[in-house]
């Protein structure tokens, strides 16, 4: 699912969103995943959500650096999942 938060400078947009991926924590299924151009709100985040900095991917436009970032969060959730055997 994506939502878009918009609004001017200082409204309580990153506040909002922050309040809205700890609530979903409660009733996910999955994984949830956080991108952020920085680390700054690691310590406002539940602990159970995946916290990624954009910026520790130095690609050149934010295509490629979504299409980067994306890819290795599947990669990191793929691994951490254990598949039963049969």
């Amino acid at each position: 699912m994506v939502q878009i938060i918009a609004g001017n400078k200082g409204k309580g947009k990153t506040k909002q969103l922050l309040d809205k991926v700890n609530a979903e924590v409660k009733t996910a299924n999955g994984n949830i995943v956080y991108i952020d151009k920085s680390t700054k709100h690691m310590f406002e985040l539940n602990n159970k959500v995946r916290l990624i900095s954009a910026t520790d991917y130095p690609l050149q436009n934010w295509k490629e650096r979504t299409s980067q970032i994306v890819l290795n969060s599947w990669k990191a959730l793929a691994s951490s999942i254990t598949l039963p055997s049969y």
